[in-house]
């Protein structure tokens, strides 16, 4: 799951992003089906690479217990992909509704097969194949609510596909390359903790992220993206788009203040509760590093608004620095095997690194390169 996360964010050349844009709703189709056509070829390459490099993966990432379940990546790639594109093509047309019920049908078929698999005594092929078929059936919900206006944006009009990937291209050269590089940056801490700590503090740190980033995250990659279609709206009719991203951010600090303060105060307790004693650590991990996510979260779904400006050079420049920061600290840090003293290092360069994301925000929001 952490190389799916890796490699997610690229798997459209973030052609899905700039479908949103263009007026004419055949150059969005067209674009969707680019989307689409790129994702298929990066899931392939990615089975390509799998066959020839399986061995040297699995032991860089010391997880040969696991090797065999890395051929199921390809798959979930395409699969969270199209439905990636998919949304996009729905955020297009403002179908808001749409795009709520596809990502319900996801959480409740993963939850539902998670604990139905679980009870059942599968054990952790439960939670893979969960996530597995929710991709899936996501997809294919989204899908067959648009079939009528996607059929025929898949194969015809190639010298227009082509055409308005050379008018796009800054969206896979920007965008999708460092969106790649930022994929990795938010797997880093999974692959060094698994080198370098048992096996337990990395099931910690995995409970953590599920339980007090899920949720914030389900939140943020919807608003993110009906953000990105009302920047589009402000510039487009030339309203302020500054004012509008301040407001959003008080919304959105609302929103990750209640949970922020809660889990600070009794994470260990809630934890020990719900998961049992053994998992009180979890906890622990959780008090520390939930003011991060919570800056995360709000910074995160603001930057939308970079491909919605066109300033995707701002995104790539961001996440070039995060990546260096983040790898250098876990490099240094990780080693002495001291998990509380990485968990707050981790703290530390997330809330410095997304600050000075959001500041590439506002300064994108003042200046959109996409006026008419």
């Amino acid at each position: 799951m952490a190389i799916v996360t890796s490699i997610l964010p690229a798997v459209c050349g973030k052609y899905e992003v700039a479908l949103v844009l263009p007026k004419d709703d055949n150059q969005g189709k067209n674009l969707f089906g680019v989307s689409v056509l790129v994702t298929i070829s990066i899931s392939i390459l990615f089975a390509i690479f799998l066959y020839f490099f399986h061995e040297w993966l699995t032991d860089l990432l010391d997880v040969g217990q696991l090797s065999g379940w890395l051929y199921l990546t390809p798959v979930m790639l395409l699969m969270i992909g199209v439905f990636q594109a998919s949304s996009y093509y729905a955020n297009r047309h403002k179908l808001y509704k749409l795009m709520a019920e596809s990502k319900l049908v996801q959480a409740l078929t993963a939850v539902t097969l998670n604990i139905i698999l679980g009870v059942a005594g599968v054990g952790f092929v439960g939670l893979l194949l969960g996530n597995i078929l929710a991709a899936v059936l996501a997809a294919c919900y989204i899908i067959h609510a648009n079939w009528n206006s996607l059929s025929t944006s898949l194969f015809g009009s190639w010298r227009k596909k082509y055409a308005l990937m050379l008018r796009y291209k800054e969206y896979p050269i920007y965008n999708a390359s460092s969106s790649l590089l930022n994929g990795i940056t938010l797997a880093i801490p999974i692959f060094f903790l698994s080198r370098y700590f048992p096996e337990s503090t990395v099931g910690f740190y995995a409970l953590v992220m599920w339980v007090a980033n899920a949720p914030l995250s389900f939140i943020s990659a919807s608003v993110s993206q009906v953000n990105l279609r009302k920047v589009v709206d402000l510039v487009n009719t030339r309203q302020n788009v500054t004012s509008y991203i301040y407001k959003l951010t008080l919304l959105l600090a609302a929103i990750a203040s209640v949970p922020m303060v809660f889990l600070i105060l009794f994470s260990p307790e809630l934890f020990a509760i719900v998961f049992g004693e053994a998992w009180r650590e979890a906890g622990v991990y959780c008090q520390i590093l939930i003011p991060a996510l919570a800056v995360r979260f709000v910074v995160s779904t603001l930057s939308s608004t970079l491909g919605a400006t066109k300033n995707n050079q701002y995104g790539a420049i961001w996440k070039v620095i995060a990546f260096l920061v983040t790898l250098s600290v876990f490099s240094w840090v990780a080693p002495k095997g001291e998990i509380i003293v990485l968990l707050y290092a981790a703290l530390i360069i997330d809330v410095l690194l997304y600050i000075l994301y959001y500041f590439f925000i506002l300064a994108s929001a003042k200046r959109p390169r996409n006026i008419i």
